[in-house]
């Protein structure tokens, strides 16, 4: 009788086992996770990632979630539970309400607290943009054709120091990404690629 316990238990810690090395080395398993505010593929997930937007935890910050007040951070993200998540993220809040296109407009109506630091990001911006509008012909990795001079057509910003650039010269037509910082006083081109021609 003790040999057959004896042997219906190792039957048993064997099944045990199998089973074991079946579920985590055989079967890859996995699941789309929300981390840092970007979803994060772990394992194989059978499924598309999410389509619903990602939020950042704020569960290490003392924050209320139950209400939405939108701030624009000076990295240029939107942080949907105000200032509270803002400083969570060690961000400057740039002014009340949703992310947009700086403007005047938009730094005027920040509040004293930001409005010089909105100013300062307006204004080197607009450094940026010249400096890539006068330079154009020879920031472009393609040149013109045909005799054409390049002009910038539209610029759309990512942040700070990254965006995208229309340009043309009257017979062909480029759009860009680009990422350009201050090196001292004068602004410097990092990398810039054609995305479509």
């Amino acid at each position: 009788m003790k040999k057959m316990i004896l042997y219906f238990c190792l039957a048993l810690l064997v099944i045990l086992l199998i089973a074991f090395l079946i579920k985590f080395f055989l079967i890859t398993e996995g699941a789309w996770v929300c981390e840092d505010g970007a979803w994060i593929k772990r394992g194989n997930p059978k499924t598309q990632m999410p389509t619903q937007e990602c939020i950042k935890s704020t569960k290490d910050c003392d924050i209320d979630t139950s209400i939405k007040d939108p701030v624009c951070g000076e990295d240029g993200k939107t942080y949907f539970y105000g200032e509270a998540e803002a400083e969570c993220e060690k961000v400057k809040v740039l002014y009340r309400g949703e992310c947009k296109e700086l403007s005047a407009t938009v730094c005027a109506m920040s509040d004293l607290s930001s409005k010089e630091l909105c100013q300062k990001l307006m204004e080197q911006r607009i450094i940026f943009e010249n400096y890539i509008k006068d330079n154009i012909s020879t920031i472009s990795p393609k040149k013109e054709v045909l005799g054409g001079k390049f002009n910038v057509t539209k610029f759309v910003w990512a942040d700070d120091n990254n965006g995208i650039v229309d340009y043309e010269d009257g017979h062909i037509a480029f759009k860009a990404k680009f990422n350009i910082e201050m090196d001292g006083n004068n602004p410097t081109i990092i990398f810039f690629e054609i995305i479509s021609e």
